[in-house]
């Protein structure tokens, strides 16, 4: 599959808010971090301003970009709603955090500055927090694009709504943080993004700290882009990301944060497993693919994803080295 997205924002829906508004606090806050992102981040704003909400401010945090980046948002900054800030390097954690300390929006909504929304993702979103107060965080499915934003994946999402443990941690239930909004108080409760953490796992363990508190939920709408093929954070992380998760986040949530109330071990062990699952899934030879299998289904013996991983990969292995010991039996028989 290869689509281009087709999202149109007409003049008629991008709404400028009033100077005279600006001096009271909006309803939602969207903290945009970038760093050497020119080339997307224009698109990114103007998903914002498609938003058929419009009580919202935007937060660029420019986190020290060598590019020309400014020149790219300076003609965006005539909307009194947004608002753009350079700063030395301080990495995506500590940046993350200060838009989320400085945000005066009740709400806090996530944007990188190489993802999209869809016009009405602020607004469904909002609809399901102001039905249910004891939701914390709401997030929305996701359309992949690549570099030229065309459509290379479309899986549907499931609706979910409750408590998020143990889903987070069996992956039923995933997030994806430009997908995100979240209501302020869960930051005053649980506290920030751990900046001592990586960026490609530190919201996990955020969604895991809220997940004891508060409810979740997901809309089962691709209602955000995201982005993927480029030198950005959020498509390095990979293997480096499922190894922290695996065998850090997790075991200081379970340990230090009484994670262990909520998480027993066969969920841990599900976790595991697809884990190694995603390293075979990856891996470019058979052979290394088998061994992480192996050591998939040691966890989860009878998991028909680990499985129907392993037999995809099995069989076309097999053929190929079918046919290249057929060849070299030819070529050998060839030379007598």
């Amino acid at each position: 599959m290869n689509t281009k997205t087709e999202i149109v924002f007409p003049e008629s829906t991008i709404v400028s808010a009033p100077r005279s508004r600006v001096a009271r606090s909006p309803r939602v806050s969207i903290i945009m971090p970038t760093y050497n992102c020119r080339r997307f981040i224009g698109e990114a704003i103007r998903s914002v301003l498609g938003q058929t909400f419009a009580d919202w401010e935007l937060s660029i945090i420019d986190d020290g970009s060598t590019d020309d980046t400014e020149s790219i948002v300076r003609p965006f900054l005539d909307d009194p709603r947004i608002v753009y800030e350079r700063q030395e390097n301080m990495g995506q954690p500590r940046t993350r955090n200060k838009g989320i300390r400085q945000a005066r929006g009740e709400l806090i909504a996530l944007l990188d500055s190489d993802d999209v929304w869809r016009p009405e993702k602020l607004a469904s979103q909002i609809a399901v927090l102001d039905a249910d107060s004891t939701v914390g965080i709401c997030a929305t499915g996701m359309t992949i694009i690549d570099e030229e934003s065309n459509i290379v994946g479309d899986p549907a999402w499931k609706t979910f709504h409750g408590k998020a443990l143990p889903a987070l941690i069996t992956e039923e239930l995933q997030i994806g943080m430009s997908t995100s909004i979240t209501r302020k108080a869960v930051y005053e409760q649980v506290g920030c993004f751990d900046e001592d953490f990586p960026p490609f796992s530190m919201d996990y363990d955020f969604w895991l700290r809220a997940a004891m508190v508060f409810d979740f939920h997901l809309i089962g709408e691709n209602l955000t882009l995201y982005r993927k093929g480029h030198s950005s954070i959020s498509s390095q992380g990979g293997d480096k990301r499922r190894d922290l998760i695996l065998n850090v986040v997790v075991p200081r949530f379970l340990n230090q944060y009484g994670g262990s109330q909520y998480v027993k071990g066969r969920h841990v062990r599900t976790l595991r497993a697809q884990t190694y699952k995603a390293r075979g899934d990856a891996c470019p030879g058979w052979w290394p693919a088998f061994g992480w299998y192996l050591r998939a289904l040691a966890c989860k013996p009878y998991s028909r994803t680990v499985w129907s991983g392993f037999w995809g990969r099995l069989f076309p292995g097999l053929v190929r080295f079918v046919k290249t010991a057929v060849f070299g039996l030819q070529a050998a028989a060839r030379k007598r």
